[in-house]
């Protein structure tokens, strides 16, 4: 699950990046080609095409997105840790539950 929440924080942030650089020419349709036309590629690649995208309809690019990550990949561990072991201990917690109930 915490893969899938990361390409989330990534997508939501390249749409936002395209809607605050493009304003009222933003284009979802457009937005959607340019991230799904090369497939399956790492996010850095997808922030370059975003680039291209963005300098090709118009907005300036180097003024609308940032080559600072905006996940700090240090901290990327940190909270995955954290929501394993949250989730180990709910896990455990019901089992123990369950087993009290039966007994």
């Amino acid at each position: 699950i915490v893969p899938y929440g990361i390409g989330l924080t990534y997508y939501l942030h390249f749409r936002d990046q395209a809607q605050s650089a493009l304003g009222k020419k933003y284009d979802v349709v457009e937005f959607n080609r340019m991230l799904l036309t090369h497939g399956d590629r790492p996010f850095d690649i997808v922030q370059k095409d975003l680039e291209k995208y963005l300098e090709a309809s118009g907005a300036s690019a180097t003024t609308s997105t940032s080559n600072k990550s905006f996940i700090n990949p240090g901290k990327i561990g940190l909270w995955v840790s954290l929501a394993a072991t949250v989730l180990i201990l709910v896990v455990v917690f019901v089992r123990k539950k369950k087993e009290n109930n039966y007994q």
